[in-house]
């Protein structure tokens, strides 16, 4: 369990190169991360993503985050589907 996770932003201001491979890949990412407890909050993490979905220079991505501790966030879980009427 994450437990309390607050939902903010990250700007990507810096991102490993995108290899020429596919699927899942490491990608080093840093970024300000801006939420309802934290203003630009510097963070740096090495992470997997599928190469489909690198991120890029100026990106601003969903993310959640610990307000305990904002160095620990993940990208956002995508929003589930709208319940159809």
């Amino acid at each position: 369990a994450r437990g309390q996770m607050a939902e903010g932003t990250l700007l990507v201001t810096g991102v490993s190169p995108r290899p020429d491979a596919t699927g899942e890949q490491f990608v080093t990412i840093s970024g300000v991360i801006n939420g309802p407890t934290v203003d630009e909050h510097v963070v740096y993490q090495r992470m997997a993503v599928d190469v489909d979905n690198w991120p890029s220079m100026g990106q601003l991505i969903p993310v959640v985050y610990s307000p305990k501790n904002p160095d620990k966030w993940f990208f956002a879980p995508p929003a589930p589907p709208a319940p159809l009427p």
